[in-house]
């Protein structure tokens, strides 16, 4: 049996994703893509989430399954998707997205984006966790629990706790990296990204950048580490193993949140306090109020937009969040008129 059908506007590529707009709408996904009956149709295809999801503290099933005997199913999710779950990715792009809560889990490989990247050259890119991460004995990470043969996070951040609960093995970052194991290449990337915060709980391989990284030195490896920060104090950048390393730096925390400039052009400086710790952020996030199409603006261009919306044309607001200008995170005629208000107000 086949499924074809998606319950989802869009077709499911580049230029038409599926929107996942709701939280039944995420997990429908992950039904279609864990069930072997329909996970051929979708796990290749690209999502879009286009609003906050609240998981609501329920347990959460990852999307995508492998077996951990080392033995790969068909089941691993294999496309782009924008949004805020944990995702075991084979080859894949998770990308541009910013979460805050807590994840909490008794099992190994928890992320706060992402809990495995395992195969071959999944990608974590412009994400960021703020809140703390609580996994099981092993491979617990800011941005991603554990990295298997090769894979990418670039552009990333956390602020937050990463606690083991079994003792060992937690990053800022990433918590375990270890390649080699397969006859292919296998390269890991980390670049450009940064920790804030507090390691606990791990007696054996705690990084503030990596917990711990692993070589089958019988297979060509290259794991790069390049230009990454982390707060002074939380011990060393590596927690036991060695990467080629450049411009990995601990400091303190003035010089982390004028650091904007030297994490690279995905980064902005932060101006509000109250966000982040001020640390720094995407040069998407706390936008231009008002500039809900992200061009770093308020123009007659984001009303347009707004309006659209509201009259339910298919239009997606890029940057919801700076068109409400009433305060109530809910996007309705009170901001558009706000937002007419205000652009007369403009000289």
């Amino acid at each position: 049996v086949t499924v074809k059908n998606a319950p989802f506007k869009g077709k499911g590529t580049e230029d038409d994703p599926y929107l996942i707009s709701s939280k039944k709408d995420l997990q429908v996904m992950r039904d279609l893509i864990n069930d072997e009956d329909s996970s051929s149709s979708f796990r290749e295809c690209v999502y879009l989430q286009t609003t906050d999801i609240d998981l609501e503290d329920e347990e959460w099933i990852p999307i995508g399954k492998r077996a951990f005997d080392g033995t790969e199913t068909s089941r691993l999710f294999a496309g782009h998707f924008k949004g805020t779950i944990q995702i075991f990715l084979k080859p894949a792009i998770i990308e541009n997205l910013a979460v805050e809560g807590t994840v909490n889990s008794t099992d190994i490989s928890v992320g706060g984006i992402c809990g495995e990247i395992c195969g071959k050259n999944g990608i974590i890119r412009n994400c960021s966790f703020i809140g703390n991460v609580s996994g099981g004995e092993q491979a617990v990470g800011g941005v991603v629990g554990y990295i298997w043969q090769s894979g990418s996070v670039i552009d990333c951040y956390h602020n937050g706790t990463v606690t083991s609960n079994g003792g060992r093995i937690i990053g800022g970052v990433v918590g375990n990296i270890h390649t080699g194991g397969s006859e292919d290449s296998n390269t890991v990337l980390i670049q450009n990204c940064y920790h804030v915060g507090t390691l606990s709980g791990a007696s054996d391989a705690a990084g503030t950048i990596a917990g711990i990284v692993s070589v089958d030195t019988q297979h060509e490896s290259i794991i790069t580490i390049e230009n990454c920060y982390a707060l002074q104090g939380e011990g060393n950048a590596i927690g036991s193993g060695k990467a080629n390393t450049q411009d990995i730096t601990l400091l303190k925390s003035a010089l982390m949140k004028a650091a904007a400039s030297s994490l690279g052009s995905a980064y902005k400086e932060n101006t509000d306090s109250s966000f982040n710790g001020g640390y720094p952020i995407f040069n998407w996030q706390n936008s231009v109020v008002g500039d809900c199409n992200n061009d770093g603006v308020f123009t007659i261009a984001d009303i347009v937009m707004v309006q659209k919306w509201l009259l339910n044309d298919g239009t997606v607001l890029d940057n919801w969040k700076a068109a409400d200008l009433y305060g109530d995170n809910v996007i309705n005629v009170f901001d558009l008129v706000l937002m007419k208000q205000m652009i007369v107000n403009i000289k």
